[in-house]
């Protein structure tokens, strides 16, 4: 969290670098004044406000890079050898095993927001009396469970 929060001014620098405009810090709820997030404009190119914009740069961008993208391919597994991460073993589409091998794997499910035992667990908060959240469907804790169960090492 400490990460998130020191880099987000230089985030914002480098997205506005790919193409992403910010145009306004923006309420994240109707009526109360905590701005936490800049409301991307209106690209082009996507004709949608918001992240599906930046998203759309960030995929232009990684294939440019050469990054491959597996859609709905849940991953199961974290294949380790030595203590050091190696890739994935995935489940496609199908329910075909997908192996992939790779220098590096980044962990990017979204947390638990949408799980209230694992608020209440790690948080000690109640959803919905204690904490109001956005509950988006898929951010249930199944890639950090999966993290912790393969013993991954912090990065921060």
């Amino acid at each position: 969290m400490r990460a998130y929060i020191d880099k987000a001014a230089t985030s914002i620098d480098w997205l506005e670098g790919l193409g992403v405009e910010f145009v306004e810090p923006a309420a994240l709820f109707p009526g109360r004044q905590l701005y936490l997030a800049h409301r991307q404009a209106r690209l082009r190119s996507a004709g949608a406000w918001a992240a599906s914009a930046m998203i759309k740069i960030l995929t232009q961008k990684a294939k440019g890079l050469g990054v491959r993208f597996f859609l709905q391919t849940p991953v199961r597994r974290i294949l380790k050898e030595g203590g050091r991460v190696t890739g994935i073993v995935a489940e496609d589409a199908s329910g075909e095993s997908v192996r992939e091998h790779a220098k590096a794997v980044i962990i990017c499910t979204g947390g638990f927001g949408n799980n209230p035992e694992m608020i209440k667990k790690f948080t000690g908060y109640d959803w919905g009396t204690d904490l109001y959240s956005f509950r988006v469907p898929g951010v249930d804790g199944d890639g950090l469970r999966m993290a912790w169960r393969s013993e991954l090492p912090p990065l921060i």
